[in-house]
């Protein structure tokens, strides 16, 4: 056979070919020196990307990023608890796509990185200081990541992650705590929910963590150009470094009647940007990039107070938006009729059986410099009054 292209090649790495055509190409691999080589720097990239994600998620799950955004629409394994499993292949699709959805995660995160209000102009004369003041739901489907991935496809860009920038996490370790404990390890005074007040809550602190981000302009243009992009990233960012310091974040898991939920609270990140740095600019380069779903980026450009604004990514279908005791809330619930659990059985063999306790929901909101968001597989009704209930 011929050599096949980037995006058969991926498509291989990713376990998307049937099994007749994974072997043809496995066989031209073997035999092609410029193949082989193209195979290993793919999944170098593909190797970086998650190692950063992971780190990245790890922090995120312990502090305040809404469940439903880092996993698909199941619950994942929380202190022994069996993980739910969909029958209707959204898992599968998060895995098939999941070039085009970091790409997603990345643009969102840069946004994030820009789209907040300096609270005091410069620090010692060379930084700005930004801060999260409220959130705004930008609805996301299936067919935006979809048509992400098919305009990644399509422009097919070589995409080499060690020349794009540097990215640096530092912190964010995980420790368990007592409740004594907890308002130092903390930095500030966390909630606790009085529905649940005849539940002992397991406490943990993600201890403050770091991210760094030093961009290389020149490489990330001319990507952004093979993208169709044609307002590029402003050349006086290169080389500048932009920091995002995220404080401990408070994890409480409650148990019970084979039910978790967990409830994650932190202080609003704050955002270090290089003096002298338009954010605007950059902001309009990254909404006006061909990648983004017109969807998507009408809704970034009619965000009336976009400086002071954090956008949140939410399920379209899924999610509503709700008055949580006069501060706006978003609500995420999910009835997974086709959910099942996993049984491993002593002989080491495994069986999917019906769960009937499938219902998932998410609240978040944003109050007095405090991020929450609760999580767990129960109705939204019973979510809510729990979230009332935090005190």
């Amino acid at each position: 056979m011929k050599c096949p292209d980037t995006g058969k090649l991926q498509e291989y790495i990713d376990c998307e070919l049937d099994i007749n055509l994974k072997k043809e190409v496995e066989n031209h691999i073997s035999g092609c020196d410029k193949c082989s080589k193209t195979v290993k720097k793919l999944k170098e990239n593909d190797d970086f990307t998650f190692s950063k994600l992971k780190n990245l998620r790890a922090f995120s799950e312990d502090n305040f990023v809404p469940t439903h955004i880092l996993h698909t629409n199941a619950p994942s394994e929380i202190n022994g608890i069996k993980q739910f499993e969909s029958k209707k292949g959204v898992n599968n699709f998060m895995i098939k796509h999941k070039k085009a959805i970091t790409a997603a995660i990345i643009s969102a995160a840069v946004i994030t990185c820009i789209t907040v209000q300096p609270v005091r102009t410069a620090i010692a004369s060379t930084l700005s200081i930004f801060r999260v003041q409220k959130m705004e739901a930008v609805s996301i489907t299936l067919n935006d990541i979809k048509e992400i991935r098919d305009k990644l496809s399509s422009s097919n860009p070589e995409i080499d992650m060690d020349k794009i920038g540097k990215i640096k996490i530092d912190g964010g370790e995980y420790v368990n705590v007592t409740q004594e404990e907890l308002k130092t390890k903390a930095g500030f005074d966390p909630a606790f929910p009085s529905a649940l007040e005849d539940i002992k809550a397991e406490i943990g602190v993600a201890l403050p963590a770091s991210m760094e981000l030093t961009l290389n302009v020149p490489n990330i243009n001319e990507i952004l150009k093979t993208l169709g992009a044609e307002k590029l990233l402003p050349s006086d960012i290169d080389g500048k470094t932009f920091t995002v310091d995220f404080s401990s974040g408070v994890n409480l898991n409650y148990s019970t009647d084979k039910k978790y939920i967990n409830i994650a609270q932190t202080m609003a990140p704050v955002i270090h940007v290089p003096d002298n740095v338009d954010v605007d600019s950059i902001y309009e380069s990254l909404v006006e990039l061909p990648l983004i779903p017109q969807n998507l980026r009408n809704q970034l450009l009619s965000i009336k107070d976009w400086k002071t604004t954090l956008p949140i990514p939410v399920i379209e279908e899924e999610t509503e938006e709700i008055d949580l005791n006069g501060t706006k809330a978003f609500l995420f619930t999910k009835d997974f009729e086709d959910a099942s659990v996993t049984i491993e059985h002593s002989s080491g063999g495994t069986q999917k059986i019906p769960d009937k306790n499938s219902d998932y929901s998410s609240i978040m909101w944003y109050k007095d410099g405090i991020i929450y968001n609760i999580s767990g597989n129960i109705s939204g009704d019973e979510i809510v009054d729990i979230a009332k209930s935090m005190r």
